[in-house]
């Protein structure tokens, strides 16, 4: 049976692995945007915020234009079903990445600016170690998918950790508004609640794309 790391290594100048750098690239770019957004809001250069958003939906709407030509391209040629299926998840898994970063935005212009000052310094944590992980999740993909490298463990092992971290952050936001119980009205307390839920989603979906890689360079492995 064909393998999916055995293919990239092959066939290296193939539309669909172009294409599948691309998309992981885009995704990054969406996260790269909403932590220059995050972190513009917070030092009040609100006027910055519209266009960010706007950019953010933009390119997400890129990453469904590339996942859909992908899609259709693993229909023609002669794939192997197991790659052709692994690709698909792969994919699929990335273009969680973006499609919740653009949640996370939208939700954030939202949001007023008194809503989000008791938890700006979580925000822009969170923030930042998302980038950071999907930044090691896209540098996987576009470097070492394909490739012998031991790297694509640490890498993993590193986007374990850094979701890890997010989760931690997540709870001492919602630990902390509990606390400091907030005069939100009850539409601002979800939308707020919502955000901080789409925004530590990025991690995981980022967290579950490499799990499923690691599935296959374990399966390829094992079988070389």
């Amino acid at each position: 049976m064909g393998s999916l790391l055995e293919w990239f290594k092959n066939r290296r100048e193939e539309n669909i692995i172009k294409e599948t750098r691309i998309h992981a690239k885009k995704v990054y770019d969406c996260i790269f945007e909403l932590n220059k957004l995050i972190l513009l809001f917070f030092e009040g250069k609100l006027h910055e915020v519209p266009s960010l958003i706007k950019k953010v939906s933009e390119l997400e709407h890129e990453c469904d234009d590339i996942r859909r030509k992908i899609m259709i391209d693993l229909t023609k040629g002669e794939l192997e079903p197991s790659i052709r299926e692994d690709l698909a998840h792969l994919i699929n898994r990335l273009d969680a990445v973006a499609n919740n970063t653009n949640a996370t935005a939208k939700r954030f212009g939202l949001l007023t600016n008194d809503s989000l000052i008791p938890i700006a310094d979580e925000l822009k944590k969170m923030s930042g170690i998302s980038l950071k992980c999907v930044e090691i999740l896209y540098k996987t993909i576009d470097l070492y998918l394909g490739r012998a490298s031991q790297q694509v463990y640490s890498n993993i092992t590193e986007i374990n950790k850094l979701e890890h971290d997010i989760d931690v952050i997540n709870f001492a936001i919602k630990e902390k508004l509990a606390k400091i119980q907030p005069n939100y009205s009850p539409f601002i307390a979800i939308l707020l609640f919502e955000m901080v839920n789409l925004l530590e989603n990025i991690s995981d979906n980022a967290e579950e794309t490499a799990e499923f890689i690691k599935i296959i360079k374990v399966r390829h492995d094992v079988n070389k």
